[in-house]
């Protein structure tokens, strides 16, 4: 059978809006997938091409300034697509893009080589034509031209087809039952070309069979005989030297012996211990002993997702090999993140299995073949996904309700139970605050807690403590409220009255406050954020419109609780959330303990948040007064010798004894740190610093990360560097304009001796390269935050002295934090190039070179000298 491939470059995103300027269309053979025909041209769109869109394709407006325009090619784009199903990667967007300029295509079936990557590639983080083409080995070169996609589509293809083949014959057999639930002509024809021996779709019964034994192979309770008689009168050093696959280094011995000691005392205790000091082990140890002679908990917090994950994974299942005693462990994360067969089943046979629907549901199935923690976090979302993902998880009060016939095979159920029993409670920072501020189940037991990560308290902290409100929010909680009225057959007219008068009254309340930002902010773009502190949202009429809410919300959740029927209290708490917010945020009195804060979104209107101004005092009164031993460790809690500003910060006064630990690197040899010194000053001297990064890049070409301090600047960047890196075949990874992070991370390791990391200082945050992947770090300026943040501007008013004592602290900690990740063992090299000439010009510089390792190499060098440098 014959199929079309075909791909558009485009001015932009928006069919109603941009233009196309080249198509390609190529025939194919769909059994042996060769390639019959071709077509392809520029078009000219009648309007100039963005220069972000001639950089990301390379196509200029020379190019297509004398190619016809559209309808002069309608004619034989029509008669050579006919009435063939079509093929393409993301193919609807292309589509779509034909049918707004009169290509009528009703008659067509389309394969979206995307929608079959979404369902066989689920663990892929990155599902981008390139990603995937790189995936398969399919060569692939000049991306963003529309031949080229083309026809890597079509090699694409052929290889998800295989893959789907080589599943096994159950695997295919759900996947069957699903897409024959669908009534949408695209994924029936999907279907039978997957399928295209005869084939009977099996019963419901087989379905929910199949993924309950599924699921009940993974679930194995934690069974642990604890060993205390002969463990009570033991030493932790009796305990290590058993383990002789473990060598510790005197560092590690020093910092394993506070940690057991003073665990022992119920000292709470403040660690700073380089990278590379083997600190994870150092308290998991201890913790463990801990736990097992005290019959106590001890929980594990960590700020990433990866450090939760290498501990659960990897170090405590080491120390389980060789530990003679017998101990249990659990990772927990919100309810939320993990899978629910119930509510799974629910979403899965309630309403129709539209496009989307089969997709979503087809990864899932496949996925519960694989997973072993039911995290839906192992897994990406696209588009709609995001809103099923909601739909099938545990945060429902029936998923452990005895009204759940599945509840036996819920992995949180297991969790729940195994939490009971554990020694060791591994969480993260996030989960952790949001427990401690409700006075929740995990901080009930919580008498012994080691932070790691905890550098990063106050920010995680920050942003997990605030509530907030948006209209687009409330309509889509409103919106899932009311369909489970349906669901249960309730009448929901008392509902969607008192919603809809709700939001009349916040349509109002956006109107008032858009025309208040217009006049005082007069906006420029599509977003401003800003503390609520002018007078104008504590005058009468205002406050009248805000009371008139809040008197709303709590009717509505009066109604809602009544509902005895539903499974809707984490909406209750939504909206109960939503009444907070407006009790907090116009209370004139607010500011003494929160922040409260109004952002302007072009597209979503008007939202209103607050979260707690002073996190210190928080922390102490929920977590450092009741909790009988806290360990916080990190590498990066001091500011030059001293921790003044974590205590100041973290109100430790009084409560905790601090304890500092040097590297066993040796930065002489490994890292050196080089200062241009004729650059003129960072405020004005971009154009030159962009020609020295060019030079550099092209001298180098590889292994190289770049860090800017804003999305402009690597705008800036990129627009001038790409198109001349790209005829000396150096890719230019920019975030915002290349794609995800994953997208980026992925094509950097395979790719890394062509490709260069432009990112914001975010990027060290959560990434961790491996040496032989990234050797050269160019930093572009100090990461200070932006002065004009409503959070940054509220904490400054905390001190006497905002930028010495606040803002310059924190921005050292985030490049100690991007420094000392950078070199992980004592065979890492780097080199890190600072173009930030205020470390020597001001007063203040000093403070940020302290923060480097003192035997670091330094050289302040001309760019002519730098240069030279890397050429020997």
């Amino acid at each position: 059978m014959e199929y079309i491939a075909l791909d558009l470059e485009t001015t932009g995103l928006d069919n109603k809006k941009d233009k196309i300027i080249e198509i390609a269309l190529v025939l194919f053979d769909s059994q042996t997938y060769a390639i019959k025909e071709s077509f392809t041209s520029f078009v000219n769109p009648l309007l100039l091409i963005p220069e972000l869109n001639e950089n990301i394709t390379g196509i200029t407006n020379d190019d297509v300034k004398d190619a016809p325009v559209f309808s002069e090619l309608r004619e034989k784009i029509e008669s050579f697509i006919g009435e063939r199903p079509i093929v393409g990667h993301n193919v609807f967007f292309d589509i779509n893009f034909l049918k707004e300029n009169n290509i009528s295509l009703k008659n067509n079936r389309v394969i979206d080589t995307f929608f079959l990557s979404n369902i066989l590639l689920f663990t892929e983080n990155s599902l981008n034509l390139e990603s995937l083409c790189s995936y398969f080995w399919v060569p692939f070169e000049g991306s963003h031209r529309a031949l080229n996609d083309t026809i890597a589509s079509i090699t694409l293809f052929q290889k998800l087809i295989q893959l789907f083949h080589s599943l096994d014959e159950e695997k295919k057999e759900m996947l069957y039952f699903i897409f024959s639930q669908s009534f949408d002509s695209h994924i029936l024809h999907i279907r039978d070309f997957l399928f295209w021996w005869e084939k009977k779709a099996k019963e419901r019964e087989f379905f929910i069979k199949n993924i309950l034994d599924n699921l009940d192979k993974k679930i194995k309770p934690q069974e642990k005989e604890i060993k205390l008689s002969s463990l009570e009168s033991q030493k932790y050093s009796d305990i290590i030297e058993k383990i002789p696959t473990l060598s510790f280094r005197e560092n590690q011995q020093k910092l394993m012996e506070i940690i057991f000691e003073n665990m022992e005392k119920s000292k709470k205790t403040v660690i700073e211990a380089p990278t590379g000091s083997g600190k994870t082990i150092s308290y998991l140890f201890p913790a463990i002993f801990h736990s097992l002679k005290s019959w106590e908990k001890v929980f594990i917090s960590t700020k990433t997702k990866a450090l939760q994950d290498q501990i659960f994974y990897k170090d405590i299942q080491e120390i389980e090999k060789y530990f003679s005693y017998n101990f249990s462990y659990v990772k927990i994360k919100w309810k939320k993140n993990y899978f629910s067969v119930y509510s799974f089943l629910n979403f899965f046979f309630d309403g129709l299995m539209e496009y989307e629907k089969v997709s979503f549901s087809s990864k899932i199935v496949l996925w519960l073949y694989q997973t072993e923690y039911w995290e839906l976090d192992e897994l990406n979302f696209y588009w709609d996904e995001f809103g099923f993902v909601k739909n099938v998880n545990a945060d429902y009060i029936r998923v452990l309700s005895e009204e759940n016939p599945y509840k036996k095979y819920e992995f949180y159920y297991k969790i729940k139970e195994n939490l009971k029993e554990a020694n060791i409670v591994i969480l993260n920072h996030s989960l952790l605050f949001s427990d401690i501020v409700i006075d929740g189940e995990l901080s009930k037991t919580m008498e012994n807690l080691i932070i790691d990560e905890a550098h990063s308290i106050e920010d995680v902290a920050t942003e997990t403590l605030k509530k907030r409100f948006s209209l687009q929010w409330f309509l889509s909680v409103s919106h899932f409220v009311y369909t489970q009225h349906i669901k249960n057959n309730l009448n929901a007219e008392a509902f969607t009255k008192q919603v809809e008068i709700l939001e009349r009254d916040f349509s109002l309340f956006q109107d008032v406050c858009i025309s208040f930002i217009a006049k005082k902010y007069n906006i420029r773009g599509d977003y401003i954020y800003f503390l609520l502190q002018d007078p104008y949202f504590f005058q009468e009429d205002f406050l009248w419109i805000v009371s008139g809410i809040i008197k709303k919300i709590e009717n509505l959740i009066l109604l809602l609780k009544e509902k005895k029927e539903l499974d809707i209290a984490s909406e209750i708490g939504y909206l109960e959330d939503i009444k907070q917010v407006f009790l907090v945020c116009f209370s004139p009195d607010s500011k003494k303990e929160f922040i409260p804060t109004m952002s302007y979104n072009e597209k979503y209107g008007v939202s209103v948040e607050y979260t707690y101004l002073n996190i210190g005092e928080f922390l102490q009164n929920r977590i450092w007064e009741r909790t009988k031993n806290v360990f916080l460790l990190s590498a990066t809690l001091k500011i030059g010798e001293n921790f003044d500003y974590i205590i100041s910060s973290l109100y430790l006064h009084n409560w905790f004894d601090f304890y500092s630990f040097k590297s066993d690197f040796d930065y002489q040899k490994q890292a050196t740190l080089l200062i241009p010194d004729d650059l003129w000053s960072i405020k004005n001297n971009f154009s030159q610093i962009s020609d020295f990064l060019m030079t550099l890049i092209e001298k180098l070409s590889w292994n190289m990360l770049i860090l800017f301090t804003s999305l402009s600047a690597i705008k800036n960047f990129y627009f001038k560097a790409n198109l001349p890196l790209k005829t000396k075949w150096i890719h230019l990874l920019a975030q915002s304009i290349f794609g995800s992070k994953y997208k980026i991370l992925n094509l950097f390791q395979k790719k890394s001796d062509t490709s260069v990391i432009v990112w914001t200082d975010s990027f060290w945050e959560w990434v961790d390269l491996p040496w032989d992947d990234l050797q050269y770090l160019v930093i572009h300026k100090f990461p200070f935050l932006v002065p004009s943040d409503p959070i940054f501007e509220a904490r400054s008013r905390l001190y006497r002295d905002s930028f010495s004592e606040y803002s310059l602290p924190k921005a050292i900690i985030k490049l100690k934090q991007g420094f000392w990740r950078l070199i992980r063992t004592k065979t890492d090299t780097w080199v890190i190039i600072l173009l930030d000439d205020r470390i020597f010009s001001t007063k203040w510089g000093k403070e940020f070179f302290k923060s480097f390792p003192t035997d670091i190499n330094v050289k302040q060098l001309k760019t002519k000298e730098i240069l030279e440098f890397f050429e020997k």
